[in-house]
């Protein structure tokens, strides 16, 4: 995983350098997606795998995205909200 991302950005950085033909230009930018692909599907694993294996820990929040934590909490208060609405008008 660390290395498609090094590759990843090596190519990257070589590629802004360069100025040559446009089908050697397109090779590279072939191989820094596919090096991109790679290191996106490793890190996804790892993200899916964490989230499995710390379940239930103090661990389990970094391996959620920060937007599905925001959601959760948003969630959580609108449950709280919605409870207790409902507890005041019974």
């Amino acid at each position: 995983m660390a290395e498609a991302k090094e590759l990843h950005n090596r190519l990257g950085i070589l590629l802004a350098r360069s100025s040559v033909d446009p089908k050697v230009v397109q090779a590279t930018k072939t191989i820094m997606n596919r090096a991109w692909s790679w290191y996106k599907l490793a890190a996804d694993e790892v993200k899916e795998t964490g989230q499995f294996a710390f379940e239930g820990t103090d661990r389990y929040d970094n391996y959620v995205s920060e937007f599905h934590r925001s959601s959760s909490k948003n969630a959580a208060k609108l449950s709280t909200a919605a409870e207790t609405t409902e507890a005041a008008a019974v």
